[in-house]
C-alpha cells in the first residue's frame, strides 16, 4: 500500500532521463521547476526533516511519498555544476576552493544540529553542487541516516567507495566522524600540495574514529584558524593574483596590470600615408579608454574574476570543448562589443 508523506498539487513533467531515472516537472501552482528523483534506499525520517527545514546549502525538499518500495522525492531545481565537473575543467584559485569547502562544512554543520542529527554518509565532489550564482549545494540524501547513539553498526552498508569511512563497511555504526571522513578526503582532494591543508585531512581520515576531529567545530576551528580564513563575501572582488597572497602571483599580476596601463596609455593609430598619428585630443583619449576597457575585459574574462566568466555563455558547461567555445565566442564578443561603444562615442 503506497503511504504519502505530503500531498502537493499534480505536477507535470518536462523531461525524463531513462539513463538517472529523474525526471524534471514544473508545479502549475506556483510555475517553479522541480527535480523528481526515485530512491531504493532512503531514510524518511531523514527527508521529513529536509522538508520542514530549510538551509541555503541544502535543496528544498517540496514533496515526497513512498510507492512500489520506492521514495519519490520532488526537489527544487537548481542549475549548476558539480565540484567533480568543474574541478575537471577549471582551474579554482585556493581562496575560491577554500571558499567551496567552507560552505560544504557550513552545509554539514545544520545536517549535524538537526534533533536528532543527520549523517550525510556520501560527501563527495559529485554530491557538491555549484550553482549559476556561485553558491554551494550539498545534494543526495538517499544515503543519508539519522545518528542513534546506541547503534553498534549500520544496519545498511552503504557509501562511495574511496570517500566511505570504514565504518560504513560494517565496521562500526556511522555518526558525525563519519561526515569528517569523507571532508578529509575531499580536502585532499582539493589542495593536493598544500602541507597544512593534508595535516588536517590527515587527521580528518584516520581509521579510528576517536583519532579524527570529533564533530565539525573541531574541524572549522583546524580549517579556518591554520590558515587564518575569515569567510568573506567581499573576498571574491580581491584583484586577480593577490586573493592568495602568494608572492610569485603578485609579482606576475603586477607585471600585467603594468602592461595594461602601459599599452592603454602608449596607443595609438597610425595614419597609413603620412605614418604619423591619425587621432589626438579628445578622440585619443576614448580610444585610450576603451583600449583599457577591451584588455581589462579579457583579463577578468581569463581570470574568472568575481566569478563572472562561469556566468557567461558555455562558461559553466561541464563539457571541456564547450568551454574552450565559450572562452573563443566571450572573446570575440568582447571584442565587438567595445568597438561598438568606441564607435557610438567617439566624436
Amino acid at each position: 500500500m503506497t503511504r504519502k508523506q505530503f500531498e502537493g498539487p499534480s505536477s507535470q513533467e518536462l523531461y525524463h532521463s531513462d539513463h538517472s531515472g529523474q525526471s524534471v516537472l514544473i508545479d502549475p501552482a506556483s510555475g517553479k521547476i522541480l527535480l523528481r528523483k526515485e530512491l531504493e534506499y532512503y531514510n524518511l525520517q531523514v527527508f521529513s526533516w529536509l522538508k520542514e527545514h530549510h538551509c541555503d546549502r541544502i535543496p528544498n525538499i517540496v514533496n515526497y511519498y513512498e510507492q512500489n518500495g520506492h521514495l519519490i522525492v520532488e526537489e527544487e531545481y537548481i542549475e549548476g555544476s558539480t565540484l567533480s565537473e568543474i574541478t575537471g575543467g577549471f582551474t579554482l584559485d585556493a581562496d575560491e576552493k577554500k571558499r567551496i569547502f567552507s560552505e560544504v562544512l557550513e552545509g554539514i554543520d545544520y545536517l549535524h544540529h538537526a534533533k536528532p542529527p543527520i549523517i550525510h554518509r556520501d560527501i563527495k565532489a559529485s554530491n557538491i553542487l555549484i550553482t549559476k550564482d556561485n553558491q554551494v549545494k550539498i545534494i543526495d540524501y538517499d544515503a543519508a541516516k539519522i545518528y542513534r547513539p546506541n547503534e553498534e553498526k549500520d544496519t545498511v552498508l552503504i557509501g562511495t567507495e574511496g570517500s566511505a569511512a570504514p565504518e560504513q563497511y560494517g565496521f562500526g555504526a556511522s555518526d558525525q566522524r563519519t561526515d569528517i571522513y569523507a571532508l578529509g578526503i575531499l580536502l585532499k582532494e582539493l589542495f593536493p600540495h598544500d602541507r597544512q591543508m593534508n595535516r588536517i585531512a590527515e587527521k580528518a581520515c584516520r581509521l579510528d574514529p576517536d583519532d579524527r576531529y570529533q564533530n565539525i567545530r573541531e574541524l572549522k576551528d583546524a580549517f579556518y584558524g591554520k590558515h587564518r580564513l575569515i569567510p568573506d563575501p567581499y573576498r571574491k572582488y580581491i584583484l586577480p593574483g593577490f586573493r592568495t597572497g602568494t608572492p610569485w602571483k603578485m609579482i606576475v599580476a603586477v607585471f600585467c596590470y603594468y602592461m595594461i596601463f602601459y599599452l592603454a596609455i602608449t596607443f595609438e593609430v597610425p595614419d597609413p600615408i603620412t605614418g604619423e598619428a591619425a587621432f589626438t585630443g579628445t578622440k585619443l583619449l576614448i580610444y585610450k579608454i576603451v583600449c583599457f576597457c577591451l584588455l581589462s575585459s579579457w583579463a577578468v574574462l581569463f581570470t574568472d574574476y568575481a566569478g563572472l566568466a562561469r556566468s557567461l555563455p558555455l562558461m559553466n558547461s561541464a563539457n571541456l570543448f564547450l568551454r574552450i567555445i565559450g572562452y573563443i565566442l566571450n572573446t570575440l564578443l568582447i571584442f565587438v562589443f567595445w568597438i561598438f561603444v568606441l564607435g557610438m562615442t567617439a566624436p
